[in-house]
């Protein structure tokens, strides 16, 4: 088990940001958003950053914030 692993029953994440096809927006974001959402098949989803935190009450060994690479861009 990764020191980062967290179960996703046990953080909260925000959405992806939507920056409607504005690459410059993505890059100005460190990375964090969509240019575009959903595809015809998985490996043409694009994937971000999102910021996440452990939910109240649960312990970790870690930063309780944190971001979470590789969230496809669904809504």
């Amino acid at each position: 088990m990764s020191f980062y692993f967290r179960p996703n029953e046990f953080v909260d994440c925000e959405e992806p940001i939507d920056h409607k096809g504005n690459k410059t927006a993505k890059d100005v974001a460190n990375g964090h958003g969509c240019v575009k959402f959903g595809g015809s098949r998985y490996e043409d989803v694009e994937k971000t950053k999102v910021w996440c935190a452990v939910l109240p009450r649960i312990e970790c060994h870690g930063p309780k914030k944190f971001a979470r690479t590789g969230v496809p861009c669904v809504k």
